[in-house]
């Protein structure tokens, strides 16, 4: 499965929801909280193996954003 498929899949389970655009800002469509934002990072780390910083998590925006962080830290 390639990665922006799983980071869909992290995502949509959490949010509860399906069929919104990669550049659609879920945080404020869903209005996330710092728990889920915690979870999300939790996810993608596992699924990935892959520390992110923390001072990323306010840009993970939309999966548009995700994409872009997961990719940085696959190819550091």
């Amino acid at each position: 499965m390639e990665n922006k498929e799983k980071v869909r899949e992290i995502v949509e389970e959490i949010v509860e929801m399906e069929d919104f655009a990669d550049d659609a800002k879920f945080i404020e469509l869903f209005e996330f909280d710092s728990m889920l934002i915690l979870e999300l990072v939790s996810q993608l780390e596992r699924t990935f193996n892959i520390v992110i910083p923390e001072e990323e998590y306010p840009n993970l925006q939309s999966l548009n954003d995700i994409y872009r962080v997961i990719d940085q830290q696959l190819s550091a």
